[in-house]
């Protein structure tokens, strides 16, 4: 349940998970960002509770997203840092996603976190991210 929540509930009640909200129903395996004006799309594991036409939701959780510096346009996402907690083993950085949204992820403790207002770019393995409804 946790790696592969069948549901926005079940993704967002089982551990800390990022929830990006699609309200045009995309065509199968396709999460857009037509609501929070995002861009880009992004393929996505579809689960039985999406519904074509419907409001989608891509669930990533935080330790499958991390900063890239270069790459393809393929799951690139722009962010804003809004702050970086730092916990025991990893910290835990929540930021901002330009036309709505937030995604926290978790950065290795020994690398010096990013500072508040500084903007990167994400990405995460196309397998983990979900394409689920509500």
């Amino acid at each position: 349940m946790y790696e592969e929540p069948v549901s926005r509930y079940v993704a967002d009640f089982i551990g800390e998970t990022n929830l990006l909200r699609d309200d045009r129903g995309s065509a199968a395996r396709r999460l857009g960002g037509s609501a929070h004006d995002w861009g880009r799309e992004f393929d996505a594991t579809a689960t039985t509770s999406w519904e074509e036409g419907k409001p989608a939701w891509l669930a990533v959780r935080p330790e499958h997203v991390y900063a890239v510096t270069s790459g393809d346009g393929s799951h690139r996402l722009p962010v804003t840092v809004v702050d970086a907690v730092l916990p025991v083993v990893i910290t835990r950085v929540r930021t901002t996603v330009e036309g709505g949204g937030s995604l926290v992820l978790h950065w290795p403790a020994e690398q010096p976190a990013p500072d508040a207002g500084a903007t990167l770019t994400v990405t995460w393995p196309v397998e983990r991210g979900r394409c689920v409804g509500d």
